[in-house]
């Protein structure tokens, strides 16, 4: 089993070098997040991003976590455990996006329909329609959530495909969504 002091200073030199990469890709100096991290409170300059970037310094738990929202990054392991956390989490961010919009279209959608179908059945009493015209009608108004699945594992399939993440990480994303049933 490694040295506890070994493992701490792989863990803040992983930290260091995600937090350059997340601070590069979001095209921000280290000056520019000093001064972010400044605006959350923390007593930061430059030369004190550089020293945690180079390992030469220790982040604590609060400043991990400022770093974190500076960056807009949603899960603070992806600072701890490195880069390959950092492009799962940006590989998952746009699916798990797509995931809450198609749930709430579908909800909204879901609503819609209740409410022809109730506008539907008032103008059936009224006006007394062709069964095969209401049939038609209340075919328009059914979804199939089946079909929105599909394209919704489509879309994620090819988020993750098209991402630069080393394929190792590709085949575990891959296992753990088909044992969950994705």
């Amino acid at each position: 089993m490694p040295h506890p002091a070994k493992v701490t200073r792989n863990v803040d030199q992983t930290f260091g070098a995600t937090l350059r990469e997340a601070r590069e890709k979001l095209g921000l100096s280290q000056a520019a997040l000093a001064e972010t991290m400044q605006g959350l409170g923390f007593d930061f300059q430059q030369q004190t991003i550089y020293k945690i970037e180079s390992g030469n310094r220790r982040a604590t738990i609060g400043e991990a976590a400022g770093f974190a929202r500076a960056l807009q990054i949603d899960d603070l392991n992806t600072l701890v455990y490195g880069k390959n956390s950092l492009e799962v989490t940006l590989v998952l961010r746009p699916v798990v996006a797509a995931s809450d919009d198609l749930f709430f279209t579908a909800q909204r959608l879901m609503k819609a329909q209740l409410t022809l179908g109730e506008f539907l059945s008032a103008i059936d009493d009224i006006e007394d329609l062709p069964e095969r015209q209401v049939e038609k009608l209340r075919n328009a108004l059914r979804f199939d959530a089946v079909e929105i699945a599909a394209e919704a594992k489509s879309f994620a399939l090819r988020q993750l495909e098209e991402s630069e993440m080393d394929e190792p990480f590709k085949a575990i994303i891959r296992a753990a969504w088909q044992s969950t049933g994705g």
